[in-house]
């Protein structure tokens, strides 16, 4: 085995040294360099940190501008809108109170049309019955007026049978007298039988001589009786006869008075109707016209609540 020489060792041992010592060196000018090195950073840090707080409050201030600026187009505009919102909700407002109001009187005028309607109803209804009690005067004037000629013929009839029986009567007198006469002649002649038997004959044609006069006088005073009440039925049929043409008359006007009440009535009722529609639509259309007022109003607040916090940012950023 080979032996070392001591040179060899030396050198090997004096090179190792040399390389420690540098190695040490170096590990030790490391730490240095590096605390050398960390002043100069923070320096820096502290430099770019000063020149960055400028910008930053230029920055802040810019937005805080902006913010106000917003804050107050917002609220100007959020007034707008609540104040055309407000507008929009009294006019919608008025108009339905005007709807309300307009339906309110179609619905009046849609009752009045129906009690017209009734009324006529009812008016012709008793028309009718007038009408009818016309007709009824009519025909009872009528049958009056004909039994007041049956008995003005009766009357007639009567006067001519007492007319006969007078005549009868004065005839049956001559008859009388005559017998009477030859009687006597008979009896101055010397036949008192004859001249009793006509004597008697002659009173018995006497007596109804009488009885045919007193009989035609009956007649008589019966023929002016019937006469009298002829008139009187007649007069009473003439005045049925009138009331009849006065209901019948009463009756027709009732009639056209109830057609001018129901065409009255169906126009008012129908023309009700219509401003009740009218009144509704007008009333639905103003409630939804409203309802965008209350929307507008509502985001008109939201803005203003929009606002008030830019307001609140700027007033922060600026302090």
């Amino acid at each position: 085995m080979p032996r070392k020489s001591p040179s060899a060792g030396t050198s090997k041992s004096s090179s190792a040294g040399a390389s420690k010592s540098q190695s040490a060196g170096a590990s030790k000018s490391q730490p240095a360099a590096a605390s050398a090195a960390r002043p100069s950073g923070r320096a820096a840090s502290k430099s770019s940190k000063a020149a960055s707080k400028p910008v930053a409050r230029s920055n802040s201030k810019q937005v805080a501008k902006d913010a106000a600026i917003t804050a107050q187009a917002l609220a100007a505009d959020a007034a707008s809108r609540v104040v055309a919102g407000s507008v929009v909700v009294d006019a919608a407002a008025s108009a339905a109170a005007e709807g309300r109001a307009t339906a309110a009187a179609g619905v009046a005028q849609m009752t009045h049309g129906m009690d017209e309607m009734v009324v006529a109803d009812r008016v012709q209804a008793v028309g009718d019955v007038v009408g009818a009690a016309g007709i009824t005067d009519l025909a009872e004037g009528a049958d009056l007026i004909a039994t007041s000629d049956d008995i003005r013929v009766l009357s007639a009839v009567v006067a001519a049978i007492g007319e006969d029986d007078l005549e009868r009567g004065l005839l049956v007198a001559r008859v009388a007298g005559e017998l009477g006469a030859v009687g006597e002649v008979v009896r101055r002649l010397g036949m008192p039988v004859l001249s009793a038997f006509l004597d008697d004959r002659s009173d018995v044609l006497l007596a109804a001589s009488v009885d045919g006069m007193m009989h035609a006088g009956g007649a008589r005073a019966i023929s002016g009786a019937l006469a009298a009440t002829g008139m009187h039925v007649e007069a009473a049929g003439e005045n049925e006869a009138a009331e009849g043409i006065a209901r019948l008359a009463v009756s027709d006007a009732m009639s056209e008075r109830a057609a001018d009440l129901g065409e009255k009535g169906a126009l008012d009722a129908e023309l009700g109707a219509d401003d009740v529609y009218l009144g509704e639509s007008e009333r639905k259309a103003a409630v939804a016209f409203g309802a965008a007022g209350v929307q507008e109003v509502a985001e008109g607040v939201g803005e203003m609540g929009s606002a008030e916090a830019l307001a609140d940012v700027s007033s922060q950023l600026t302090h």
